[in-house]
C-alpha cells in the first residue's frame, strides 16, 4: 500500500474516531464521562424526556440531525427539577386567580 493510502486511511480512521466521540457527549452539557440516556430510547421515553425538553428549551432536537443524541444525569435531573418547578409555578399562579 502507498503512503499517500496509508495516510489516506489512518485521517478517515481518525475522523471516525472523532465522530464517535462527539456522538457520545451530552447533548447539553458535551460531558463526555459517565453514564448517560439515549434521547430516543424507552426509559427516555417513558420519563418524557424530549416532551420535558421540548417545552422548557428552545433547542430543537430530531432523530435525523447529526448532533449528539445522549444527556447525562446531571442535565437530566437539572431538566426534571425544572420541570417540576415550572409546573408549581403554573399551579400556584392558578391557584392565585381562582375565577380563571
Amino acid at each position: 500500500m502507498s503512503e499517500a493510502m496509508l495516510t489516506n486511511q489512518s485521517e478517515h480512521q481518525s475522523e471516525e474516531l472523532n465522530f464517535t466521540a462527539f456522538t457520545d457527549l451530552c447533548r447539553f452539557c458535551s460531558l463526555k464521562n459517565g453514564p448517560k440516556l439515549h434521547l430516543f430510547d424507552k426509559e427516555a421515553e417513558q420519563r418524557q424526556i424530549i416532551f420535558k425538553i421540548r417545552s422548557l428549551l428552545p433547542v430543537v432536537i430530531t432523530k435525523e440531525d447529526f448532533l449528539p443524541k445522549k444527556i447525562c444525569e446531571l442535565c437530566v435531573n437539572r431538566l426534571e427539577l425544572l420541570f417540576e418547578w415550572r409546573a408549581n409555578c403554573v399551579q400556584t399562579d392558578v391557584s392565585y386567580h381562582p375565577c380563571g
